[in-house]
């Protein structure tokens, strides 16, 4: 898969599909094939036509069986952004509960209601869109054995606990972007990334490169194993922006093909790792496209 832009409306309804052509001195470089094909009735048979073109080449995924139950979640934020996003109202300090017992209370009060589930946000470090990409219980909010205690009793009582983790950005004052700087996507001009939520600023991090494939599989290994999770959301993967990618040291063909080849290589991973420990463990990430949807629940 490589790098593209798909262009939609203009005052004409223009529909426009972008390549980027990059082929070494001597080589060749051959468009991928583009196909525009009319249809005769309704939505639905576009969507039969791409089913069976996606059917037709890609890995058929796995989906947890505790996915195609449909369970009804609702999300528990634990902490919020330290200072609001005045642009991003998703996270909001109206709703932080403050510490993982008082995540537990809600939660209960959440399964009268006839939630079956929940997904923790903001759980780590100073909260929500804070110390990515490290993951880690924190003190304020009740420390680790907290945590594993506030799981344990939901699941308990037969309640799914989804982690959020952020699987494409680095605080510029995290431990991790500064011990690997190398792998920050290098932009056209050399420059780097940056991009600020609430009163953070971070990197975007290459998806191709092998240490932060890594890192990423760690991280949400010790969520499962350690905090009991039943899940994960990884965060911007296929709805925030991506880049071409310039660092010829990061193991991808042409930057064109880092981010789709990168992420599909980091999700299939993470899914054989996972489900060695827990065969029903999911993962769901924020936008779809289908190098990930072979490798994801949702």
């Amino acid at each position: 898969m490589v790098y593209k832009q798909l262009v939609f409306g203009g005052p004409d309804r223009e529909i426009s599909v972008i390549q980027y052509p990059f082929v070494a001195p001597g080589g060749r470089w051959q468009s991928p094939p583009i196909v525009w094909q009319a249809v005769r009735r309704d939505w639905h048979e576009a969507a039969d036509l791409y089913r069976n073109w996606f059917r037709s080449w890609a890995h058929r995924p796995v989906i947890s069986a505790e996915v195609q139950t449909l369970p009804i979640l609702a999300g528990t934020v634990v902490r919020a952004r330290p200072v609001e996003d005045l642009t991003l109202r998703d996270v909001r300090k109206d709703q932080e509960v403050g510490t993982y017992d008082a995540a537990l209370a809600q939660v209960r009060m959440l399964q009268k209601r006839g939630y079956e589930g929940t997904e923790l946000i903001g759980w780590f470090g100073k909260g929500h869109d804070t110390t990515y990409p490290e993951y880690v219980p924190s003190a304020e909010m009740g420390g680790k054995e907290e945590l594993r205690y506030a799981v344990a009793e939901m699941h308990r009582t037969g309640l799914l606990v989804l982690f959020y983790l952020n699987a494409r950005v680095a605080n510029y004052h995290s431990s991790t972007l500064y011990a690997h700087p190398e792998w920050e996507v290098q932009l056209a001009n050399g420059q780097r990334t940056w991009e600020r939520y609430g009163a953070e600023d971070f990197a975007v991090l290459c998806p191709a490169v092998g240490g932060w494939q890594e890192h990423m599989n760690q991280e949400i290994l010790r969520v499962e194993r350690d905090y009991g999770g039943d899940g994960v959301q990884l965060d911007q993967i296929g709805a925030a922006t991506s880049f071409l990618c310039f660092n010829p040291e990061h193991g991808h063909r042409t930057p064109a093909t880092a981010w789709a080849d990168g992420y599909i290589r980091m999700l299939r991973n993470i899914q054989i790792q996972t489900r060695k420990v827990n065969p029903q463990f999911w993962t769901w990430i924020e936008g779809a496209w289908e190098g990930a949807g072979q490798f994801v629940d949702a």
